[in-house]
């Protein structure tokens, strides 16, 4: 993706991420040709979605589509495409929270926004690995409500259901293991892009106020001691 391109799509996801419509971020990325743009350069737009979701502290949930992207890609099943991904309750994708207990599936977890279709849930089996119970509307019925501790605008959700075996389908064996991994590692990546974003947003906002403040007589930006810590916080940021 050439830099035209690149400075366009950054301009249209910042209007799309602070324009607050009330649609779901995903519909809004449908409209602007989403699907093209990750033909194009997948790891470029996705780099971009979440680096300006950081700069921008967008509450928008654009890490649900990034996860059901991943598992849809790797197990073939366009069904999970918008599917939401019911993460372990702890936000760690190795210490999964739901179970299989005889012949129901004990679905214990958080979403990054509610569940209004398909939804998938990670669940361990004998052997440790991952199994992938895909739960069809009406299938479940999901207590929602919104995680405590966190800051409501994030809009993640505890849920929890019990449900029959039966009432889904299982995806086992390594194609539910890599699929998880995948998924996963995306999220990481995407992350830690919008957490270097954020960084950068903080930094800059930390330089423009040492510019402001004066102490002594001068402002305090040209204390060498804060320009040493500023650069360091900056060349850490470049790092990342």
């Amino acid at each position: 993706m050439d830099a035209a391109t690149m400075g366009m799509l950054r301009s249209s996801l910042t209007h799309l991420l602070t324009d607050a419509d009330g649609r779901p971020l995903s519909s809004r990325l449908d409209a602007l040709g989403w699907e093209e743009v990750l033909t194009d350069d997948a790891a470029a737009a996705v780099r971009a979605l979440f680096e300006i979701r950081g700069a921008t502290l967008s509450p928008a949930d654009a890490l649900g589509p990034v996860l059901g992207r991943a598992l849809a890609e790797s197990t073939g099943r366009a069904e999970l495409l918008g599917a939401a991904v019911v993460l372990p309750s702890g936000l760690h994708p190795d210490r999964l929270t739901a179970r299989v207990d005889g012949d129901r599936v004990v679905a214990d977890g958080v979403t990054t926004a509610a569940i209004a279709g398909v939804a998938v849930v990670a669940v361990p089996d004998d052997g440790g690995t991952v199994r992938l119970a895909v739960v069809e509307p009406g299938a479940a019925a999901w207590t929602q409500q919104p995680l405590e501790g966190t800051d409501p605008s994030m809009g993640l959700v505890r849920v929890a259901a019990t449900f029959s075996s039966g009432a889904c389908a299982l995806i086992d064996g390594a194609d539910a293991s890599a699929a998880w991994e995948l998924a996963a590692a995306r999220a990481r990546w995407a992350l830690a892009a919008e957490l270097t974003a954020i960084g950068h947003h903080v930094v800059a906002g930390a330089v423009e106020y040492t510019g402001q403040r004066v102490q002594y007589g001068r402002p305090i930006g040209t204390f060498q001691a804060l320009q040493h810590r500023l650069a360091g916080a900056h060349a850490s940021l470049e790092k990342a």
